[in-house]
């Protein structure tokens, strides 16, 4: 992996990386790709996001963009949530809801049945 360009943005808290990469098989994945610009960066894969990977027909070699984020707030603050992430937030919001719910009824059965 060549890292040939970085492009600091401060407003934004974060660097952005453009490069190439040669690889053997599949292009490699968005996942795969951060965690080596973190190694390579040293800095942490969840405070790295993919914007793009590009190969050529029948090429083993990929050009790829990065936002490198200083911290997770900042990430935060810049990036739009995809819908399927808004999803996964309101199903964990849901399920935390109906645990608290169980857990209050189970806390009020006991005292019910004594008083029968």
């Amino acid at each position: 992996m060549e890292i040939k360009q970085k492009l600091d943005q401060p407003l934004l808290s974060r660097t952005w990386v453009s490069g190439t990469v040669a690889f053997d098989g599949a292009t490699p994945s968005n996942d795969k790709m951060a965690k080596d610009i973190a190694s390579s960066l040293k800095t942490e894969a969840s405070l790295i996001v993919m914007k793009s990977i590009r190969t050529g027909f029948g090429k083993n070699q990929a050009t790829f963009e990065a936002a490198v984020y200083k911290d997770a707030a900042a990430k935060e603050r810049a990036e739009v949530k995809t819908k399927r992430q808004k999803e996964a937030i309101a199903k964990v919001a849901a399920d935390a809801k109906k645990a608290a719910d169980e857990a209050k009824a189970a806390a009020e059965q006991p005292k019910a049945a004594g008083v029968v």
